[in-house]
């Protein structure tokens, strides 16, 4: 799915003017974080400001990316998953959410 389809999904049409406002001021990095968790977790997307997004992106190593069971897996984020948490496996509960990831963790993952 492209980043419109995503955008279109969730209703999201502040995120482009987010991506072109980074790209003005240079912010290459959290241009390319943005991205990225739009990519692996769209459904972040879903009904969210652009403020707290922008506060989410800014506080990344303290905003932790939540997973229910109807969201989404990779498996390369399992294994990072694993591999923060002592070789633990992730398994979501069957209802509500599950702390997974920071943003900060994700983006480390990927170099980015």
């Amino acid at each position: 799915m492209s980043l419109q389809e995503k955008i279109d999904k969730y209703k999201c049409y502040w995120l482009k003017t987010y991506l072109k406002e980074l790209l003005s001021i240079g912010d290459l990095k959290t241009y390319n974080r943005v991205k990225c968790v739009a990519y692996y977790f769209p459904e972040i997307l879903n009904n969210i400001p652009m403020g707290d997004f922008k506060t989410a992106m800014k506080y990344s190593n303290e905003t932790y990316i939540c997973l229910g069971l109807e969201d989404t897996r990779y498996t390369v984020l399992d294994k990072l998953y694993k591999d923060k948490n002592g070789g633990a496996d992730f398994e979501p509960v069957e209802w509500g959410e599950s702390r997974y990831i920071t943003i900060d963790d994700l983006c480390k993952f990927f170099k980015i």
